[in-house]
C-alpha cells in the first residue's frame, strides 16, 4: 500500500480521521471547567474535528488524482537522521512542558526546529519563536482564557 504517493496519502489519510476520531471520544470524557470561561473541551473538539475532516479530505484527494501512483521516493541516510532528530525533538517538547511550562517548551521548540530545518539565520528563527508564542499567548490565554501549564512562569 506505502509504495505509491495515492497509496502513503491513503494510509495517511486513515491514519489522521482514526486519530481525529479518537481525540474527539477521548475529548468526551473531560470533565466541566469552571464556569464563565471556555470549555475545557473546545480546544480538542477543535482538533480532533480538524483531524477527521482533514484525514477524509486527503483520502479522498488521493482517489481523485490521477497523477499520484509514482513511486515513493524514501528518504536517504540523512532523511532518516532528519526524522529521527524530528522525533526526538516532538518527544523532548512534550516532555519538557510540564517542567518548563507551555510558552516556553513552545518557544524552544519552534527555534530550535526552524533554525535545524530551515537553515535560517538565527534571527529568523527567534522571530518566528517570539511570534508563535505571542499569537499563542494572546488569543489562547487573554483572548480565550485558556489554562497551559505554567511551568517556570507559575509565579
Amino acid at each position: 500500500m506505502l509504495k505509491t504517493l495515492r497509496g502513503g496519502d491513503t494510509a495517511s489519510g486513515i491514519f489522521l480521521l482514526l486519530l481525529g476520531a479518537l481525540t474527539l471520544a477521548a475529548s468526551m470524557t473531560i470533565a466541566e471547567g469552571a464556569g464563565g470561561r471556555l470549555h475545557p473541551r473546545t480546544l480538542p473538539i477543535t482538533i480532533g474535528a480538524l483531524l477527521v475532516i482533514g484525514g477524509v479530505w486527503l483520502i479522498v484527494y488521493a482517489r481523485a488524482r490521477q497523477y499520484r501512483d509514482k513511486a515513493i521516493d524514501w528518504p536517504d541516510r540523512a532523511g532518516w537522521r532528519r526524522w529521527g532528530v524530528a522525533l526526538v525533538m516532538m518527544f523532548l517538547y512534550a516532555a519538557l512542558m510540564q517542567p518548563l511550562g507551555f510558552i516556553l517548551t513552545t518557544f524552544i521548540f519552534i527555534v530550535a526546529f526552524i533554525w535545524y530545518f530551515g537553515n535560517f539565520k538565527p534571527w529568523v528563527a527567534l522571530a518566528w519563536g517570539f511570534g508563535t508564542v505571542a499569537f499563542i499567548y494572546l488569543l489562547f490565554i487573554r483572548l480565550l482564557q485558556m489554562e497551559f501549564p505554567a511551568g517556570v512562569f507559575a509565579f
